[in-house]
């Protein structure tokens, strides 16, 4: 079995794969080496890869070197080229959602919207080229900046409903940040459907299943994109 770890800026996500399917997934707040050695104990696990948003302990990466994880680094071999023009300072969980958005739509060019902490907008060719995107803030670190830059408004809840216009500011806010973010997503979708075809458009991040319920198209859902990722950059690092 093979062990995907994504360190991301809010949480933590453990996958499990047995070949290319995901068997499960612990979502943690933070990197813990006696979480990961349970893992390792209760399953046969093989190989291990990391991607960090975070910064790393002294203590993390020795246990994860002692374990030979990989850690995943400008110069790991990955299953696509990158293109991008400073890969040193390219989120790795960017690059892993755009290998495993590849590895399942091949044949298209693809655009990976990643809703977490930030949000990212990713292209991928259909010849397995990454070429860049744009980040812009999350859905919540959007009312969070709100909150903390101002004197007087609030940090409000997201509410099951959204409406064109906030009757009050709680609801004001929270519609705001909502819009805003489907706006974005209608506006990427619009503009490289223009311009590349076939084109698929994947939502993933921990926001992926909030926002789509207010989305008026469909779009592909795969809340565990970068974990798919990472399981492919290992089975070509055997």
């Amino acid at each position: 079995m093979n062990l995907v770890i994504d360190a991301g800026n809010s949480r933590v996500k453990y996958g499990l794969f047995e070949d290319d399917n995901l068997m499960k997934v612990i979502i943690r707040d933070s990197l813990d080496a006696l979480e990961i050695e349970k893992i390792y104990r209760e399953n046969e696990i093989k190989k291990s890869i990391l991607c960090a948003s975070r910064n790393l302990t002294t203590e993390n990466i020795a246990y994860l070197q002692a374990r030979k994880t990989i850690i995943l680094d400008e110069n790991t071999p990955i299953p696509i080229k990158n293109k991008y023009r400073t890969p040193k300072t390219l989120g790795k969980d960017r690059l892993a959602a755009a290998i495993g958005a590849y590895s399942s739509f091949p044949f298209a060019h693809n655009v990976v919207i990643d809703l977490g902490t930030a949000m990212t907008i990713n292209f991928i060719t259909n010849n397995g080229e990454f070429l860049g995107g744009n980040i812009s803030p999350g859905l919540i670190m959007r009312l969070k900046a709100l909150n903390q830059y101002t004197d007087q408004l609030p940090l409000p809840d997201l509410e099951e409903r959204l409406g064109l216009y906030g009757m009050e500011t709680n609801q004001a806010l929270a519609y705001g940040a909502v819009h805003g973010v489907l706006a974005e997503i209608e506006y990427y979708k619009k503009k490289y459907s223009d311009l590349f075809s076939p084109l698929k458009v994947i939502l993933t991040g921990g926001n992926s299943i909030i926002i789509t319920h207010f989305l008026n198209e469909s779009y592909v859902i795969k809340p565990d994109l970068v974990l798919e990722g990472l399981n492919e950059i290992l089975k070509i690092n055997d």
